[in-house]
């Protein structure tokens, strides 16, 4: 069965997510809606993380959502970065918002891959598929996410995983200088049904903190809402991509347990 590409509403994403119904981490964007208009936290920085499709059409929910609860002024404590490898998404969002964004699909990657470096060759499978890399998404496949997070960046000077932490400490050098002492939320948004969510969210959690860190910010703690498997079922186009889903999202889900048991 061929694969037809559908794009999400938002209102199929917020009845998926039930937003607005349940809240969790900081508090800050998700839960119920106020009925007027309240101040946003002054001591502390929010920086919303987007990733992959699911993760920029949550981003674009949250920017809404933002501007219906907070009054003017909560663009100085909160910011928004999409990091995806769908060239077509990214720019989706790069059109219709000012939402930061990170394309990690670089032409000539499938070249580059095929004489894959010493640094490549300690995580990725002998037997990987370099044709599965091209330049709209990561083909549902987690490794692939993984491979274009670290391959080069759309400027060829620095890798896309580098790239990433340097947008957050331009962050703090430019936008946030006057606030750069005060705490950190950085909350993850993201599905883990296909392969640039459920192969990255972890390395750029990590990545993120490490960055914020960097900018001598007041400490940083990790928030995230994720979509899982089930949230994604209704766009599965077979019953061997819901498959594929369903074992994307165990994968991401045990990857993360380890971490948290050692």
């Amino acid at each position: 069965m061929a694969y037809v590409r559908r794009t999400i509403s938002n209102y199929e994403l917020q009845k998926s997510l039930m937003l607005d119904q349940v809240d969790a981490g900081n508090g800050m964007l998700f839960g119920t809606a106020e009925v007027r208009k309240i101040e946003p936290r002054k001591n502390a920085l929010t920086l919303v993380i987007g990733i992959g499709g699911s993760g920029a059409a949550a981003v674009a929910e949250a920017d809404r959502l933002v501007e219906q609860k907070f009054c003017p002024g909560y663009q100085n404590y909160v910011d928004f970065l999409v990091v995806d490898s769908d060239v077509y998404e990214i720019e989706k969002v790069r059109n219709n918002s000012n939402v930061r964004t990170l394309c990690i699909s670089t032409p000539g990657a499938r070249e580059r891959m095929r004489c894959r470096s010493e640094f490549f060759r300690k995580f990725m499978p002998a037997d990987y598929d370099i044709e599965k890399i091209n330049d709209h998404g990561a083909s549902a496949d987690r490794m692939t996410g993984k491979v274009k997070l670290y391959d080069v960046s759309e400027d060829g000077i620095t890798t896309n995983d580098v790239k990433f932490q340097n947008m957050i400490t331009d962050l703090f050098r430019e936008k946030w200088m006057e606030y750069r002492g005060l705490p950190v939320d950085i909350v993850i948004l993201t599905g883990i049904s296909g392969g640039t969510g459920s192969g990255i969210f972890v390395d750029l959690a990590a990545r993120a903190k490490h960055a914020c860190r960097v900018a001598e910010a007041g400490g940083a703690e990790i928030y995230g809402y994720i979509m899982l498997p089930d949230t994604a079922e209704q766009f599965a186009c077979s019953e061997e991509k819901r498959q594929i889903f369903y074992q994307n999202g165990y994968a991401a889900l045990k990857e993360l347990e380890s971490y948290m048991s050692i």
